[in-house]
């Protein structure tokens, strides 16, 4: 399964390298194995005519014409089903690795899993269903065949198609070339959050992401054989990569990730502009001074721009509201460069928390 073996049928990925999924693959609970890891890939590469008929829509709830959705299979004890005819190449094994893949089929079928509950902007989807017995229901492979006939529960097939959530896209060769589990969990989280610059995690819910076992009950283990590992070799190879900071100790650390991004120099000066143009705007509206901006602007990297003007937006917000305020903010400038002092010196305050 070394990286040199792996093959990927480009005509079973219709967005070519690019591959889009849902946010809620990322946080997937279940003790699944780097190769369950690729299967799943896999199956998501062959929903995204689906996928990406919802994506450019935009519609919740939006009905996804049955030509684009896997064929449906038979009806089980589990419910309805659909099916995927699947390449042996796809997985990276060549036919000489049936038995090895009927074997990781097999395991796939009673590992548990669980996605996160679904709740967004006051839309509930009861009908959803977030836990599953197994990835797949069954599967179908004749001795010496190239092609592997996977079926999936219905419902989950729904839980994959669930953009409403979110979505994400990633290199479909990259993620398929890390030969460690752990990095490619945080590959796919960091892809998920990378429009917002990072994010605010405890360790109890990184460790249950992870599905991390007693080896990894001290922090140190996690950090020294997870963290940074991961940190290193998407750095080195991936034009995404991120860095990361603990806050507290014991089992109520919390981790916070900066997601770092490959960014030309013509760009970064664009949108570097952009924000300073759109803040002194915002300054200029409470009667602050815009050079309060000198000093902190070098301070922000490409990735903080977002949190920065979004920190910019709350605090003006706040200094409007409070004119009429018995706790009126008499002196301005003072105000907004003391919480900006802040902001700059603690990531927790950047950041989302990943819930």
């Amino acid at each position: 399964m070394g990286k040199s073996a792996i093959k990927i049928d480009a005509k079973s990925c219709n967005s070519g390298d690019n591959l889009y999924q849902v946010n809620g693959v990322a946080y997937i609970e279940g003790n699944l194995k780097l190769i369950h890891l690729r299967i799943l890939i896999v199956i998501i590469c062959h929903l995204q005519e689906p996928l990406l008929y919802k994506i450019a829509r935009k519609k919740a709830g939006i009905v996804i014409p049955e030509k684009l959705l896997p064929q449906q299979g038979s009806l089980t004890l589990r419910g309805k089903t659909r099916t995927v005819q699947v390449k042996i190449a796809e997985f990276g094994l060549t036919p000489r690795n049936g038995g090895r893949l009927r074997q990781y089929l097999e395991e796939l079928i009673d590992i548990p899993i669980a996605f996160p509950g679904y709740r967004k902007e006051g839309m509930i989807f009861p009908e959803l269903v977030h836990t599953f017995p197994g990835l797949i229901s069954n599967y179908s492979f004749p001795m010496y065949s190239r092609d592997v006939e996977i079926t999936l529960p219905e419902p989950l097939v729904q839980r994959l198609l669930l953009t409403e959530e979110g979505y994400s896209s990633y290199s479909h060769a990259a993620a398929f070339s890390i030969t460690n589990k752990y990095t490619v969990r945080i590959y796919w989280l960091i892809c998920s959050w990378r429009a917002k610059g990072g994010f605010v995690i405890t360790l109890e819910n990184l460790r249950k992401i992870l599905a991390l076992g007693p080896g990894y009950d001290r922090f140190e283990n996690i950090t020294a054989r997870i963290l940074r590992p991961a940190s290193e070799e998407l750095a080195s190879r991936f034009p995404i990569w991120f860095l990361f900071k603990t806050f507290g100790s014991g089992e109520d650390r919390i981790l916070v990730f900066k997601i770092k991004t490959i960014v030309s120099p013509e760009q970064i000066a664009q949108d570097t502009k952009s924000v300073r143009d759109l803040c002194w705007h915002l300054l200029h509206s409470v009667g602050a001074s815009p050079t309060i901006l000198d000093p902190v602007l070098p301070q922000i990297e490409h990735e903080d721009l977002k949190p920065f003007l979004s920190k910019m937006m709350d605090l003006t917000s706040y200094i409007k509201e409070s004119h009429s305020s018995p706790q009126r903010i008499k002196d301005v400038n003072t105000y907004i460069r003391t919480a900006l002092e802040t902001w700059l010196s603690d990531w927790r305050l950047r950041y989302q928390n990943l819930e």
